[in-house]
């Protein structure tokens, strides 16, 4: 729990802060719609009768109880999510920033020159022979002889230095299929040693800024995956949390309309 609030705190300071006023904004109105729900779902319990019970005291203790409670849950639920899409939208527009900063401490030293390029595709061939010869699928054994040969370790302390170890394996998989588009190919974990190699080739004529290009938009797609799949994660859990939170008064009224309301007595004729 502790690295998971370190983190978030991490991406606040480094990515959301200098966005902090279009983030309040973002915040403010969705606590706002939140409020309008709020006051939209308890009308609706009053004409309902979900606040009505039979004897006084009751009655005036659940309306104690559930007013400020489905106005505080629901304001504070849609001001998170609010919270949630101002990080989502500065994620995105910081993309290029971060896959820059990611390119710099993986991929970048293979490519400074361009015989750092024509190195490194050769030991790409040799991986893929090496592979071919273990009988093993080359990606997974790209992604650990990658990782030994020539990754530095991102060991700082920053936020896209621990996205980095976080999502290593993710990272080097993307830059994989950056070098295969780069050559017209098209990357699958089943991929061929042959179609490796083939590739290789090809990248031989290919000026290494445009590796690079191939490279950073492959990591662009990938670190958007991850963004998308935290948001939609994240949206999906508080939706259904304020779900459950708002159940309570409607479980507690069914309770009571089913076993604690005592029925009417109908007049002695």
């Amino acid at each position: 729990m502790y690295d998971s609030v370190n983190e978030t705190w991490e991406i606040i300071r480094d990515i959301v802060l200098p966005h902090t006023g279009r983030m309040i904004f973002t915040i403010a109105g969705f606590s706002l719609l939140g409020l309008l729900i709020a006051v939209l779902l308890i009308v609706i319990m009053f004409r309902k009768k979900v606040m009505t019970r039979s004897n006084l005291a009751y009655k005036i203790i659940i309306r104690i109880i559930y007013i400020p409670f489905i106005l505080l849950v629901t304001i504070y639920s849609f001001g998170h999510l609010g919270f949630v899409r101002s990080v989502y939208k500065i994620m995105r527009k910081e993309n290029p920033r971060i896959v820059k900063g990611v390119y710099h401490i993986t991929v970048n030293q293979l490519f400074t020159t361009e015989i750092q390029k024509d190195i490194f595709l050769d030991d790409v061939k040799k991986m893929a022979e090496e592979a071919q010869v273990s009988g093993i699928a080359f990606a997974g054994y790209f992604e650990a002889q990658i990782t030994e040969r020539y990754l530095r370790d991102s060991s700082g302390n920053g936020f896209i230095s621990k996205i980095t170890r976080k999502y290593k394996k993710e990272i080097y998989r993307a830059a994989l299929n950056g070098l295969l588009y780069a050559a017209d190919a098209k990357f699958d974990t089943n991929i061929r040693s042959k179609e490796v190699d083939r590739a290789m080739d090809l990248l031989y004529s290919q000026k290494r800024e445009k590796i690079e290009a191939a490279i950073k938009r492959s990591l662009s797609e990938q670190l958007q995956r991850i963004i998308d799949r935290y948001y939609h994660s994240a949206l999906i859990s508080g939706s259904l949390i304020w779900l459950l939170l708002m159940s309570i008064p409607f479980i507690e009224f069914f309770i009571y309309k089913k076993w604690i309301e005592k029925p009417q007595q109908l007049p002695v004729q």
